[in-house]
């Protein structure tokens, strides 16, 4: 295996690994607050972010890229709500 290849895998684990840790950070802090509406919202849309995320990384890591390219056009409106989302927040 080249150096490369072996360094874009370890990014993946690492982003993979991550984007599960901050969704379950987001959920823990969604627990907590329980009377501040606008906040429930803003951290549902950031849990949501950071979920769906996580299964499109965890589908490209385990080799299951043409289920993506299979969604293309509804990822396609995944990339819209994630920029509204970036700018309602």
């Amino acid at each position: 295996m080249l150096a490369s290849e072996e360094g874009t895998k370890r990014f993946r684990r690492v982003v993979l690994i991550f984007s599960i840790i901050s969704a379950a950070i987001t959920m823990l802090i969604l627990s907590s607050a329980e009377d501040c509406e606008n906040l429930r919202l803003g951290l549902w849309m950031t849990f949501s972010i950071h979920f769906i995320s996580f299964f499109l990384l965890l589908f490209h890591f385990i080799g299951l890229g043409f289920v993506l390219k299979k969604l293309g056009r509804i990822l396609g409106l995944y990339y819209f709500y994630l920029v509204g989302a970036m700018f309602w927040i």
